[in-house]
């Protein structure tokens, strides 16, 4: 039988900071923004304040400023976070397709610790007919169509039984109803929020439109439509300031692990395109990261190199002294880099995948099948089979991937696609699909050339 391995450098069965003897175990608040570009948050740079709550709580705590979503696409980057699995080998690909139940969740696991688990989602795409409830003992994902953006009542094929999405605010209210209402305060929890506001038709409430307006956008039409998109997330960073003050009043914030993080960004007429799921450039892929624990994670720490939200699941395993017991992760651990400021290793490959489609013009950009990527330093590698692309870009110096230099770097170009190559034939290998994976020496050792197992 071949050796079974996780795609982690190190896990022990309790680490640094986290819980042992009769200590009570941390409480877990896990919050994703969907449809966030890393680069329209205050927290990351940009010219308009819009996420003045995310910048205060990563002060308390750490934000990594290079991170990327497993996909430009809420399910497949959900199962990712959920699983620390690439799409290739959680195999939902893209939406409407359901996670297979083999596939042992966060939540899952947590609840077999004692942990009460609930999920509040905003969207049909997380629907629990997509098995995402897996491990969830609460899973509200009732919509009633107060405040919903999007009208449709059929959606990959799918039939919407009652509203598509809910806003902010209903979203908070249902966490915060379960915090004050449902939690056994004998026992730690696990929540998970979901926020689907700065995804189309960029409709945040009154008070939010207008707030910002880029003078240096010439189309009046797109400078309205992306300054809504910037007041979705000015009132989604509001809302969770709402959810964090109350944990804060109910006194849970300092046993509270809570982490934010989103699913994917957004076009917003970059290249001509303005919605995501046809792209990687970074304004697709590229997401916020942001950790809190008092006491335990230093505050103000900032982490500059690439990681990946597939960190969430072994992070949190690092963190709580959960186990590895051989469970397969695609992200490694960022819990010695919180702690104890440890730097994060440059020269680990970052894979990014893009959903399959069918041949035709995706509001304006050409797509046919998959198309797959690996961030390396300063190097990205992007290549699409069916669509004969192959692109190379220098993110130090071409931070918007304008110029390809595939065809000036040959031999990067060669390097990443080897690269790029060895990670595909291992998580699409057969025994990578198995429930519990156990891999061949020679997967191991293309695992171990690109630093995943040691």
């Amino acid at each position: 039988m071949a050796p079974r391995f996780c795609l982690v450098l190190t896990l022990s069965l309790v680490l640094l900071g986290g819980c042992s003897g009769g200590e009570k175990a941390p409480n877990v608040l896990l919050i994703t923004m969907d449809t966030t570009r890393a680069d329209h948050l205050s927290a990351y740079g940009y010219k308009f304040r819009t996420s003045p709550f995310l910048e205060e709580f990563a002060a308390e705590g750490a934000l990594f400023k290079r991170v990327y979503a497993a996909a430009p696409a809420t399910a497949p980057s959900h199962a990712t976070i959920f699983t620390s699995l690439s799409p290739l080998t959680h195999r939902v690909v893209k939406n409407a397709v359901a996670l297979a139940g083999h596939h042992e969740t966060l939540a899952e696991v947590l609840a077999g610790r004692g942990y009460q688990t609930a999920a509040i989602v905003s969207s049909f795409v997380l629907n629990r007919k997509f098995g995402l409830d897996q491990g969830f003992a609460h899973y509200d994902d009732r919509l009633d169509g107060a405040g919903a953006s999007i009208a449709w009542k059929h959606w990959e094929g799918q039939e919407v039984d009652g509203a598509f999405d809910c806003r902010a605010d209903a979203t908070t209210d249902r966490a915060l109803a379960w915090l004050e209402t449902a939690r056994d305060p004998d026992v730690p929890f696990f929540l998970f929020v979901h926020y689907f506001d700065p995804h189309d038709p960029y409709a945040p409430p009154r008070e939010y439109q207008g707030r910002f307006s880029d003078p240096d956008i010439g189309n009046p039409a797109i400078r309205r439509q992306i300054g809504n998109y910037d007041g979705e997330i000015a009132f989604t960073d509001d809302q969770m300031r709402r959810l964090c003050v109350r944990l804060d009043e109910l006194g849970l914030a300092e046993d509270t692990i809570v982490i934010i993080t989103g699913d994917h960004g957004e076009g917003l007429w970059q290249r001509g395109y303005q919605y995501h799921g046809a792209h990687i450039y970074e304004e697709a892929v590229r997401v916020p990261l942001a950790v809190r624990w008092p006491g335990r994670i230093p505050a103000g720490s900032v982490f500059q190199k690439p990681v990946t939200i597939a960190a969430v699941m072994p992070t949190l395993f690092d963190l709580l002294g959960v186990p590895a017991d051989g469970r397969l992760f695609h992200g490694r651990s960022l819990a010695r880099a919180l702690q104890t400021g440890e730097p994060l290793r440059q020269d680990l490959p970052v894979f990014l995948y893009r959903i399959p489609y069918d041949p035709h013009d995706e509001f304006g950009v050409w797509v046919d099948g998959e198309k797959h990527g690996v961030r390396l330093g300063n190097w990205k590698y992007l290549e699409a089979e069916n669509e004969g692309t192959t692109e190379l870009f220098d993110l130090r110096t071409d931070p918007g991937e304008m110029r390809n230099l595939a065809a000036a770097d040959p031999d990067v170009a060669a390097d990443m696609a080897r690269i790029l190559a060895d990670w595909r034939e291992v998580v699409t290998s057969p025994d990578s699909l198995t429930v519990r994976p156990a891999l061949s020496d020679s997967d191991l050792k293309k695992l171990r050339s690109l630093g995943y197992v040691h």
